[in-house]
């Protein structure tokens, strides 16, 4: 999130805060009023994230905030999410054809595939908040038949990177999207991202409807159940083996 779209959603946040001051007294018995504070508790939630972030970008010296605030230069500035889906997809056509040539042909689309993949995890881990283009080139690379696997997944850790550093429905909802990808590495990274970012903001999942309606619904697959309760069982044996380690 940029500091502009910040500050439009600060601004949005205050005036919902004054409409709610303004409408709903305490004498107020409106059906509809519990749904109006929790969005007015998510927005101050969304606020204080992006103000930690601001912040910490100014003086924080670990890596996640020397990216945030390094500006980009000109060459990497216009690469988005959908032109690296479109190099990333253009991959293997391109290794095919550099095999071809030369050695050193083959050399440099392999480079420039390994750097396309950092920038992209950089993108998709420093990115604190998607705006509605970055979510629809998002579910592009969920939708393309070209993207290799292994490179869904890498993107799939960056996003549950992210999202421990900052909380965003609309990774969460791509995640989503993801577990129920046809392929089983994409599916099970999806899931185990997933259960881990539940973890971490559990205290307000309960302010987005949405998200819940969403997790119900697939809640209701036995195999959903089935995959979360082996991956607590995983963490909790992992805990076990600290406290092992630590006597």
């Amino acid at each position: 999130m940029s500091r502009l779209e910040f500050t439009d959603t600060a601004g949005t946040a205050s005036d919902f805060l004054q409409i709610y001051a303004r409408l709903y007294a305490p004498s107020v018995n409106d059906p509809e009023r519990w749904n109006v504070y929790r969005k007015l508790l998510a927005d101050t939630w969304s606020i204080a994230d992006q103000s930690r972030l601001l912040m910490l970008d100014n003086a924080s010296s670990r890596y996640y905030h020397e990216v945030r605030r390094t500006p980009r230069t000109d060459g990497l500035a216009a690469y988005d999410l959908k032109k690296l889906l479109h190099i990333l997809e253009s991959f293997n056509d391109d290794l095919a054809v550099s095999g071809l040539l030369s050695e050193a042909k083959t050399l440099e689309v392999m480079k420039r595939h390994e750097d396309t993949l950092k920038f992209l995890f950089l993108e998709g881990w420093t990115n604190s908040s998607w705006n509605s283009q970055e979510e629809e080139d998002a579910k592009a690379m969920l939708a393309s038949e070209q993207l290799s696997i292994d490179d869904l997944c890498l993107f799939i850790s960056a996003i549950m990177l992210s999202l421990m550093e900052c909380f965003d429905l609309r990774k969460i909802m791509w995640l989503l999207d993801a577990y129920i990808h046809p392929n089983i590495n994409v599916k099970q990274r999806a899931l185990v991202s997933l259960v881990i970012i539940f973890h971490i903001h559990r205290n307000r999942l309960n302010l987005y409807t949405e998200l819940l309606k969403r997790v119900d619904l697939i809640a209701e697959d036995p195999l959903f159940q089935r995959d979360v309760a082996r991956i607590y069982q995983q963490m909790l044996l992992c805990q076990e083996t600290e406290k092992i380690d630590k006597k």
